[in-house]
């Protein structure tokens, strides 16, 4: 392709509520800890993978595992933490709003989580 082809690919989607997502053409667009990112993950049965560009820096990570209980995702992050750490403002990070009614359970309605799971 070409610089047309790219940006089309990574424009992302907006709903038609006006609301605006990460997803684009086969692939993410957020940012990580302040850095812009273009990045696909996926699994299927024990074999896991993580791509992740990111642009700004000239920096990509992949990650392969045929390990179920393997991560590639996170090791893929932990890389881009050590790699890019001049860049990363910690800070910055997208955070996750708080599920109403959770942003401060008590140590009984935390207690029914708690035991063996398999």
């Amino acid at each position: 392709g070409n610089a047309n082809t790219l940006k089309q690919m990574n424009a992302t989607f907006i709903l038609t509520n006006t609301e605006k997502t990460e997803v684009a053409y086969g692939q993410f667009v957020d940012k990580y800890k302040s850095l812009n990112r273009i990045w696909h993950s996926g699994k299927i049965r024990e074999y896991h993978s993580y791509l992740g560009r990111f642009p700004d820096h000239d920096f990509s990570v992949i990650v392969c595992s045929n390990g179920p209980q393997f991560s590639a995702s996170e090791l893929a992050m932990r890389l881009a933490d050590i790699y890019l750490s001049d860049h990363i403002i910690e800070n910055d990070f997208k955070k996750t709003p708080p599920i109403k009614g959770c942003d401060n359970p008590s140590t009984k309605q935390l207690e029914k989580f708690s035991g063996m799971y398999w």
